[in-house]
């Protein structure tokens, strides 16, 4: 295909391939012009109604009158082939910009929103509801003109659903038709007799993704997304991202299961995306630490990326130091405690010596053992100048504890037996109080 003409137009690349035709970047002979091709396969262009419904896209197209719809300027056939030429986009689709993103600001997605339901109340006053309204047919394309500097292109009205003299030249829909993730629940139905409502409940579905990152549902087959769409209410937009009261509640209500409950039109739902993008709210922040975006089938989900908000979270790994922490500041403090105790009992006439206290005041808390391990006798004190009669051992623990050995009796020192002082240790040891504690 690429060197052949189409029309006046050469054939210079190809762009995408899907499962009904091939698009192609085409440029005119003579002024230049780029556009882009779409081309049916041969099999699918022998089909009169799949090739009536290609051609009526190039009619619906032509019918409405919006900057947000792409322009088409020419239909035929190429050999056994049916192509459309339409304008060339240059920028992204919504879908690639959400993927990027994970999840759009709540201004930048108000505004995309809004820009959309304009584009749509021109497309239904056109007689037209569009019924497969999703990311990957809402293209972005540079537009300094507009605030945003961005504008909403509107893709793809190959299965619309026309009504007045358009819809009786039209092949007839029955059954289902749509992509699963963002089907209104009267679609799953019969997509023949879905009003505008239904691009209302697509749009919901957008705004949601836009927002928080995921469709409103996470589903993996058309059967899940049935049953959810049909019977559950989605997750509130503030559960997952950080968005204004009154941006949760339009999206909710458009996500009513119920079409009448929805919205008046359009236009309102344009008006009301731009009244909350005026307004000054107060926007709460929502902590989390990621969002599985869902897909349909065994496409894998990505997480998300939330802002600084997600770091306010306290993992359990810092919960468990700061309490280790905590612990061992207490203990240091109950030691000292017990010490300020022993030299005020032990002391009466006699001072203590003044490397008693230091060494406990100043000395570490010892680190919680795993296990019960014996620790090294501590050094005995200098011997006195008398003898000593120690007090009984107390009852072993797990941490070993000793006492002084007794020194032997001096016949020819006949003084008074006093009790010394046991020299405290800085170990994790422990030594007898004399009054019935162990520190």
């Amino acid at each position: 295909m690429i060197g052949e003409r189409i029309g006046h137009f050469k054939v210079i690349s190809r762009l995408g391939r899907g499962g009904m035709g091939e698009v192609y970047a085409g440029e005119h002979e003579s002024i230049q012009t780029r556009v882009a091709i779409k081309v049916l396969h041969a099999d699918i262009s022998g089909n009169t109604d799949h090739v009536q419904r290609f051609f009526n896209e190039a009619k619906i197209v032509g019918r409405i009158k919006h900057a947000g719809i792409v322009k088409i300027f020419d239909v035929g056939f190429h050999g056994d082939q049916a192509y459309l030429i339409m304008e060339l986009l240059e920028g992204e689709p919504l879908s690639a910009r959400i993927a990027r993103a994970a999840a759009l600001p709540w201004q930048e997605a108000v505004d995309i929103g809004r820009q959309i339901a304009s584009v749509l109340d021109a497309t239904h006053r056109a007689g037209v509801i569009h019924r497969d309204l999703k990311p990957e047919n809402i293209f972005l394309v540079p537009d300094h003109e507009l605030a945003s500097g961005e504008r909403v292109k509107i893709l793809d009205f190959g299965i619309s659903k026309l009504s007045g003299t358009m819809a009786v030249a039209s092949p007839k829909t029955i059954g289902t038709m749509g992509t699963p993730a963002y089907m209104a629940p009267e679609q799953w139905g019969d997509s023949g007799n879905v009003d505008w409502r239904a691009d209302v409940y697509s749009l919901g579905c957008a705004l949601f993704e836009m927002v928080c990152g995921r469709p409103p549902f996470i589903v993996h087959t058309i059967a899940d997304a049935c049953a959810k769409h049909l019977q559950e209410t989605p997750p509130p937009a503030h559960t997952l991202a950080s968005v204004p009261p009154s941006l949760d509640r339009t999206i909710a209500r458009l996500l009513a299961k119920q079409p009448a409950d929805r919205a008046a039109s359009m236009g309102h739902v344009a008006k009301e995306l731009a009244a909350i993008a005026a307004g000054n709210e107060t926007v709460p922040e929502v902590q989390l630490l990621h969002t599985p975006r869902p897909a349909i089938g065994n496409m894998a989900p990505t997480m998300t990326t939330l802002g600084s908000s997600a770091a306010q979270i306290q993992s359990p790994v810092v919960k468990r130091r700061r309490a280790l922490v905590a612990a061992l500041g207490a203990g240091v403090l109950a030691v000292a405690a017990v010490v300020i105790v022993m030299v005020a009992r032990s002391g009466g006439d006699q001072a203590a010596p003044a490397p008693a206290t230091a060494p406990l005041v100043s000395a570490p808390a010892p680190a919680p053992p795993q296990q019960p391990v014996a620790q090294p006798p501590p050094a005995a004190p200098p011997a006195p100048p008398v003898a000593v009669v120690p007090p009984p051992a107390p009852e072993p623990t797990p941490i070993a504890a000793t006492t002084a050995k007794p020194e032997r009796k001096k016949p020819e020192v006949k003084k008074p037996v006093t009790k010394p002082v046991p020299k405290p240790t800085s170990g994790s040891g422990s030594a007898d109080t004399g009054f019935g504690g162990r520190i």
